[in-house]
């Protein structure tokens, strides 16, 4: 059945939104529970050790994101959300700026110098089920329900709440502000598949940067936050040069 089935109001049929978006959370809480469960099995008592905790994880990464796009293809279409649409320079300019926030934190940390193909492998599959979960199907789902704004700023929550217990406290400020500029981007157009590739480069940046000390740069912290900025900047501008973004993104 397809969701652009029009309300009275001439709305998307609510429908298809809210089994998306209860099914959806019922996946990623079955999710979140396997991960927890890894994490207590097999404790990352060193680098061998943490690196087969994320490959056994990676494996329910990729059913989840498997069931979200059945989920999604099951809702709508699931070509509306993989089909590759041609985009202008401010969404890619967004999304370069997301890579590079992630990156100027990365040179601030300290990173012991390793090289691991198979965590390379691991970040496509973290970008390709977060990107096709929270800017794919809790967007879409939230947007068609409460509006835009619901899409954007809750399922951005949402993504960062979802982080809790795997990424430092501290730390998920930083990811709702990525997270929203990516859902911003999303909105004004974004092709799902940049949203990954952006989402895998930026996590990649922890893995290439072959160095055993941080630099001693403490403006670091202000290249992040302006790289952010200017992410949802570039969402901004994307949208006044788009005209009728700011709807739902199939």
């Amino acid at each position: 059945m397809s969701a652009w089935i029009p309300a009275p109001d001439g709305r998307p049929a609510a429908g298809p939104a809210r089994r998306a978006l209860s099914w959806g959370i019922l996946v990623w809480a079955l999710y979140l529970v396997a991960r927890t469960l890894v994490q207590r099995l097999v404790p990352a008592a060193d680098w061998a050790a943490g690196v087969r905790q994320d490959e056994i994880i990676t494996g329910f990464r990729l059913a989840c994101g498997a069931a979200v796009c059945v989920l999604y293809a099951r809702c709508w279409a699931l070509s509306a959300l993989l089909r590759w649409r041609r985009v202008g320079f401010w969404v890619w300019a967004g999304c370069g700026l997301l890579v590079a926030a992630h990156l100027s934190n990365a040179l601030s940390l300290q990173i012991p110098a390793w090289f691991d193909w198979r965590v390379i492998a691991i970040d496509l599959a973290v970008g390709f089920n977060e990107e096709v979960s929270y800017r794919g199907l809790f967007q879409r789902a939230l947007s068609e329900l409460k509006g835009p704004a619901w899409g954007e700023w809750v399922g951005s929550l949402m993504f960062a709440a979802m982080h809790l217990g795997y990424q430092p406290l501290p730390e998920l400020g930083w990811i709702f502000a990525w997270g929203l500029g990516a859902a911003k981007l999303r909105s004004r157009g974004a092709p799902m598949a940049l949203l990954i590739a952006a989402h895998w480069l930026a996590d990649c940046a922890y893995v290439v940067i072959w160095r055993r000390s941080a630099l001693p740069l403490p403006w670091l912290a202000w290249v992040r936050v302006a790289c952010l900025a200017g992410a949802l900047g570039a969402a901004w501008l994307a949208g006044r040069a788009r005209p009728g973004s700011g709807t739902a993104a199939a």
